[in-house]
């Protein structure tokens, strides 16, 4: 195994952490943008946040430090692209490799 693809709920809690902790493990890390999400949050005192708030701020985070965000279809489309390809020859990661090309 060489990557670890996000899904899921919470965006900001779940899914955060379990990307971080792929990235520390030395997997790369592609979190789909559109295949995680999470809730409203109450006003404790400092402003209330709305789902959309809280999602769109944890993928900008992500993105900057931990993993490659991108959409399902974005992955599809890459994943088919690596197949059409084949086999990357002792490199790790062919999908992986596609991606950094693609978002460096």
């Amino acid at each position: 195994m060489e990557a670890v693809i996000i899904t899921g709920v919470t965006t900001e809690n779940c899914c955060h952490a379990t990307a971080r902790d792929a990235l520390f493990h030395n997997y790369g890390v592609i979190f789909l943008s559109d295949a995680t999400g999470t809730f409203d949050y109450p006003d404790m005192g400092h402003g209330a946040m709305s789902a959309a708030e809280v999602h769109r701020a944890s993928l900008v985070i992500l993105a900057v430090s931990t993993a490659h965000v991108m959409t399902v279809d974005e992955m599809i489309a890459l994943t088919t692209v690596a197949k059409e390809a084949g086999p990357a020859p002792q490199s790790r990661g062919s999908v992986l490799t596609e991606v950094s090309s693609r978002t460096a």
